[in-house]
């Protein structure tokens, strides 16, 4: 598990720290196959200093957070002071008993620095960036919405090259981020429904999710839809009329829901 830039969360005082928690991980993966080591004892080692880090990173990040008017700050806090329980009941463990074998303890660091660090810091980055006067992105186009998703996205592809995230993982925490961004969205709007839509397209496109993963998300967005009230919204014609091309494109409708809706949109004239 090496430090690469694309771990970056855009705050250089909290990726100076990230990158320490990549060795101190580094360290353990390479403990592992030593032979003439202590492995229980190096474990708890690194456990003890884990903890006393993470403390000391957290307590950072917080005060970056309030620096910065960070919105989910009380939330922020209530997933460290978690993180750091989870921690020191492993510890009590490992002193217990060998509760633990070395390959599980390696995973669970790997899973707690993804899971939460890599994943949850990386908001803190994009605030601290709006913050310093970077303007937000408008999300009016596809392309706004890709350029949004993309870093994180090639991020995950980092993680399940460097062994980080298997395949499966990697399926999961990106539907899991697009699906989160999507519920921003009001849907229930055709221009946006079809924004969503043509940004899952651009995705595909570009390799950054499969077929399959491409249609779970499409089959999500339409849960939350209901076509008839669609059609029967206040918005431009033209705006129903793409959304009805890129839905029969998509195979989410069939051609006789299609004449149903050019149906409910000529009424309205």
């Amino acid at each position: 598990m090496v430090w690469d830039n694309d771990y970056s969360v855009g705050v250089k005082e909290i990726d100076e720290q990230h990158k320490q928690l990549f060795k101190l991980i580094e360290r353990f993966k390479t403990a592992i196959s030593d032979e003439n080591l202590d492995i229980w004892e190096e474990m708890r080692r690194i456990l003890i200093f884990l903890v006393k880090y993470a403390s000391y990173h957290f307590e950072a990040e917080e005060a970056l957070m309030q620096r910065i008017h960070y919105p989910q700050l009380d939330a922020h806090k209530v997933m460290h002071a978690t993180l750091i329980g989870r921690l020191r009941e492993v510890l009590e463990r490992l002193k217990a008993q060998k509760s633990y074998k070395p390959i599980e303890f390696y995973y669970l660091l790997m899973n707690w620095l993804t899971d939460h660090i890599l994943a949850e810091d990386s908001k803190i980055g994009n605030h601290y960036s709006a913050m310093g006067g970077e303007r937000t992105p408008a999300l009016r186009t596809a392309s706004d919405l890709f350029a949004l998703l993309e870093p994180p996205l090639r991020k995950l592809e980092m993680m399940q090259k460097n062994g980080v995230l298997s395949g499966q993982q990697k399926e999961e925490k990106q539907n899991s981020l697009i699906t989160k961004l999507f519920q921003k969205i009001d849907v229930t709007l055709p221009q946006k429904l079809l924004l969503a839509l043509q940004t899952i397209d651009l995705l595909l496109e570009e390799g950054l999710i499969l077929a399959i993963n491409a249609e779970t998300l499409r089959k999500a967005l339409m849960e939350r839809t209901n076509l008839h009230q669609m059609m029967q919204a206040q918005v431009p014609s033209q705006s129903k009329h793409d959304l009805l091309h890129q839905l029969l494109h998509c195979g989410l409708v069939d051609q006789s829901d299609c004449d149903e809706a050019v149906a409910v949109i000529e009424a309205e004239h």
